[in-house]
């Protein structure tokens, strides 16, 4: 369970950027509008993402963390939608440093 959610919130967060990058006429002004506390936060959300699907396949059988990723992606594209994810943009630091902390949780215990 809390590997589905460190999962939704790092591709929650993920797909935030891709949105944000995809409907700015240039992502170089996305980035570099951004706070240097978030310049740092953002790419927390990548080791984030990569640690939690690594973590999967080592401590899940190898079918779960691909089967939960499609679904995640699915839910995150779809049912979010791209009106709604512009709303997550206020608070995606926060998203970025949950799923950072599920990251560890999920490391050391």
């Amino acid at each position: 369970m809390v590997f589905c959610l460190g999962l939704l919130l790092s591709m929650t967060s993920a797909y935030t950027v891709r949105v944000f990058t995809r409907t700015t006429e240039d992502a170089n002004t996305y980035f570099g509008n951004q706070s240097k506390v978030r310049q740092i936060i953002g790419p927390i959300n990548l080791i984030s993402l990569l640690g939690i699907i690594l973590w999967g396949f080592i401590n899940l059988s190898w079918y779960i963390p691909i089967v939960l990723f499609l679904i995640v992606s699915f839910v995150v594209g779809y049912i979010f939608g791209r009106d709604r994810l512009f709303l997550f943009y206020s608070i995606q630091p926060l998203i970025d440093i949950l799923s950072f902390g599920i990251l560890i949780f999920l490391w050391f215990n």
